[in-house]
């Protein structure tokens, strides 16, 4: 029997079901950031479920959860995503991957597939920048690219520390090391995602084969002025630190849509401002912005980056405001493999599933994974509205049905290689 036409519509539909009861934000959506509650329970979810076709769920050192279908000493075929979410998001971001994977070991196993190269289902911790404005940790711990001194001084808004954090769940950071992959064990990796944009439903493609994921660089922006009355200081005579931030954030704006008319994919973006001790009757003689620039094109993005922060630089003297950046996180673009986007490719011709060629604007777990030199594939299935990262995030379940039959005819097609 072909795996394939096991895929369960249903089945799937529970899973996404359970999924959002166990992280339900009152505001609507879902709320499972890193290293939470909520994410954990994500994860026993899925090792239950795991556990009811006799596989055995394990996780490593900082929280990542492994399901393996077959034997042998054969290289791993690994196929899943993260489960955790922003604050207030979706219930399809990075679920999507694990749970395809999840029904595609579960119909593996109900067709008795013989496995060359064993299956291996990986969630991932902490893909969200959402509480610690650092993406992708787990993954970046996994490729070797995050250490232990690091995860002691990432912080989230409450001061805790990322090594805090990942203790507190039950975990050992101390042995973050062991949580490192061994590439040369590693056939291949498969991501399905949400796509998180436009392009497909426009297009009315349900398969986007990935071609290359986009990167950021970020920046904490620390502006200082001077504090003073908002009633008794003219206006010839402020330093004000949120004016010039505001002008910044413009800056930034202007920078990227610069790069959009210019036909790059370039985007730059302030999604968080701080006024540090803030009031209504005061000029702030503070402010924090946090500055995101991402292309996936390393010398595009670098371009941006160097432009952006001049003219913050700029804004600065010419207002007589002081300031002063510091790099959170420098990750690299990644283009995925061709050997694997060719076995998705033959997947969808067999499946008839129509596909296209798409790039990933937002970073993924993929993009350590394909720089690490695993060979790496991603399929994108469409986002209603091109929506994502809020309530209304939403994936018609035919598609997330149409990624897992991808996923199990790439695995049976991997093993004959």
């Amino acid at each position: 029997m072909e795996p394939s036409v096991l895929v369960d519509e249903k089945r799937l539909q529970k899973d996404f079901d359970a999924l959002r009861e166990l992280s339900k934000d009152p505001e609507g959506g879902v709320t499972r950031l890193a290293y939470t509650e909520a994410e954990t329970k994500a994860h026993g979810y899925v090792a239950a479920e795991a556990r009811k076709i006799g596989l055995t769920a394990t996780t490593d050192a900082i929280g990542n959860l492994y399901v393996k279908l077959g034997g042998g000493h054969g290289r791993t075929i690994r196929i899943g995503s993260h489960l955790d979410s922003v604050n207030n998001g979706g219930n399809y971001d990075g679920a999507v991957g694990v749970l395809t994977g999840l029904e595609a070991l579960r119909c593996l196993a109900q067709a008795k597939a013989q496995l060359r190269y064993p299956v291996e289902l990986v969630a991932f911790r902490a893909e969200e920048s959402a509480r610690f404005n650092r993406g992708c940790i787990a993954s970046e711990i996994a490729t070797g690219g995050l250490k232990i001194k690091e995860a002691k001084a990432i912080r989230d808004s409450d001061g805790v520390t990322l090594y805090d954090a990942i203790k507190k769940c039950g975990y050992n950071p101390d042995k973050l090391e062991e949580a490192k992959w061994d590439k040369s064990g590693i056939k291949l990796f498969i991501e399905p995602h949400i796509e998180q944009g436009r392009v497909l439903e426009a297009k009315k493609v349900p398969v986007g084969i990935v071609t290359g994921i986009a990167a950021p660089v970020r920046h904490i922006v620390n502006i200082k002025g001077r504090t003073d009355h908002s009633g008794a200081t003219p206006m010839n005579m402020r330093l004000d630190a949120v004016a010039a931030a505001a002008e910044m954030i413009l800056a930034a704006e202007a920078t990227g849509k610069e790069a959009f008319n210019a036909g790059k994919a370039t985007v730059a973006t302030v999604g968080m401002a701080i006024v540090p001790q803030g009031s209504i009757n005061k000029v702030a003689g503070k402010a924090a912005l946090y500055l995101d620039v991402r292309d996936a094109s390393l010398t595009d993005r670098n371009y941006a980056e160097k432009t952006v922060l001049q003219r913050f630089k700029e804004i600065a003297k010419r207002r007589g405001v002081n300031v002063t950046t510091e790099e959170t996180q420098r990750s690299k673009p990644a283009v995925t493999g061709k050997e694997v986007a060719d076995v998705l490719l033959r997947a969808c011709k067999k499946l008839k599933a129509g596909q296209m060629p798409i790039v990933s604007g937002a970073a993924q777990d993929s993009m350590h994974i394909s720089n690490y030199g695993i060979p790496t594939g991603m399929i994108f299935v469409p986002s209603r509205n091109g929506i994502s990262h809020a309530p209304a995030e939403f994936t018609e379940m035919k598609h997330i049905a149409t990624a897992a039959k991808i996923v199990v005819t790439a695995i049976m097609d991997a093993q004959q290689g």
